[in-house]
């Protein structure tokens, strides 16, 4: 296996499809898995995603939800498929946005080098223009990885679009689960602090949707 895609997701539906679609489409159709690490849906996605088992190759569902108590944050999700993964490379990717044509071969040829790497962004795709300016949007192309969290300044990508090494999570442990949903600012960091380089793949992008409410 060379290369394992994980999609954590927790009641995405709405959105999910949409995704598998991309992904389904992919150009590049080699010795890949998809886990599906679901977070104890109640509604339709896990049911979506297993309509694609004759499009996506090696398909596979991780429930990392036990069923009582409270549902675990995204990083346990992460660690789980880390875990669970065939491969040495690890892609991810989220329920409610789109990979762009060719992500998947240009991720996996971005790893042949290097130990973490992460695609450019696209935020005006699946966005109306009022959440996101013409001229805004963090990881683009033109941007690259951003930089502007304290205290470290380091610069990190964005969870919904990274590649990380079997090699890499061994050395530097787990996503922390409780950082929430900034775990990956904080994976990015512990990467570069024990010496591992961060590689912009710009010629890719991952479509990304903002959330519509003050809830989301």
């Amino acid at each position: 296996m060379k290369a394992t895609v994980i999609l954590p997701c927790y009641n995405g539906e709405d959105t999910i499809a949409q995704q598998m679609d991309a992904l389904a489409k992919q150009n590049w159709q080699d010795d890949w898995e998809f886990i599906l690490a679901d977070n104890g849906s109640t509604d339709r996605s896990v049911e979506i995603v297993q309509s694609y088992a004759d499009r996506i190759p090696n398909l596979r569902i991780l429930n990392v939800y036990s069923g009582t108590g409270p549902r675990n944050p995204v990083a346990v999700s992460y660690t789980r498929a880390f875990e669970a993964a065939k491969s040495d490379i690890f892609l991810t990717c989220e329920a409610d946005d789109e990979a762009g044509d060719g992500w998947l071969e240009a991720m996996v040829a971005a790893m042949q080098d290097a130990h973490y790497v992460g695609s450019a962004i696209d935020d005006h795709k699946l966005n109306s223009d009022d959440l996101i300016k013409p001229d805004e949007g963090m990881q683009s192309p033109e941007a690259g990885f951003p930089n502007f969290m304290g205290p470290m300044k380091l610069p990190f990508s964005v969870g919904c679009t990274i590649g990380i090494s079997r090699h890499l999570w061994q050395t530097i442990g787990d996503p922390d689960v409780e950082l929430g949903n900034t775990w990956d600012v904080d994976y990015c960091w512990r990467a570069q602090l024990a010496g591992f380089e961060l590689k912009f793949v710009p010629d890719v992008v991952m479509y990304y949707r903002q959330r519509t409410s003050f809830e989301g």
